[in-house]
């Protein structure tokens, strides 16, 4: 019986790069984005968690749970354990639900809507740095300054603990299913209008809010 084939496919392509050299993709500042045959520099090792050459061939992604109420402080302290939780599980991309910050009333929420970078986007990009992880914020009610219109939006941290992609909930919640069953998410915030989709080490991700 012969002996099995021999895979001829690159190193990097079949595990994760051993040192911080050699021929890879660099990873840049904007979007994690790579460009071929650049050198992998110690500062890509992101501490002791080293980033292949392109996209990683493996990772583990984690999801958090909650049951949020109306208390902001308590919630976002919750969200943090949960997610340091996570990484020392070792995961890479931990995903926070929707609205997990602040749940209850739309008026409620809208009212505890905030700018961002604020007080959660600031704790989160903190997080994201300190734990070295992808942090998908699920969505939180954004304030906008300019207009003054709330959002609910969803943030994407880089292990450096950067904003690399923000999406706005396009599709808001309107059902009338009788006269008592009716919701009505456009009646206290606005629609985006762009979809979302950023590169990062771990692919391409996009972004989207139920």
């Amino acid at each position: 019986m012969p002996p099995p084939a021999q895979s001829s496919a690159p190193q990097a392509q079949r595990e994760l790069l051993p040192t911080a050299t050699g021929e890879g993709n660099q990873i840049t500042r904007t979007g994690f984005q790579k460009t071929q045959n650049s050198p992998i520099t110690p500062d890509d090792r992101m501490g002791d968690r080293v980033y292949s050459a392109g996209m990683e061939t493996h990772y583990l992604a984690a999801v958090v749970q909650m049951n949020s109420g109306s208390d902001k402080s308590a919630n976002l302290g919750h969200a943090v354990q949960q997610v340091q939780q996570a990484s020392a599980a070792g995961a890479t991309l931990v995903a926070l639900p929707e609205m997990f910050n602040c749940m209850g009333p739309c008026s409620r929420v809208v009212e505890e809507a905030e700018p961002i970078p604020g007080a959660t986007s600031k704790t989160l990009a903190q997080l994201a740095a300190d734990e070295k992880i992808y942090l998908l914020a699920g969505s939180i009610y954004e304030q906008d300054e300019a207009s003054g219109v709330a959002y609910n939006t969803s943030l994407l941290f880089s292990p450096a603990g950067e904003i690399i992609a923000r999406y706005r909930k396009i599709h808001l919640f309107d059902v009338h299913l009788s006269d008592q069953i009716m919701a009505d998410e456009s009646r206290w915030i606005k629609s985006g209008n762009e979809i979302t989709v950023v590169n990062t080490s771990h692919g391409c991700l996009g972004l989207s809010i139920c």
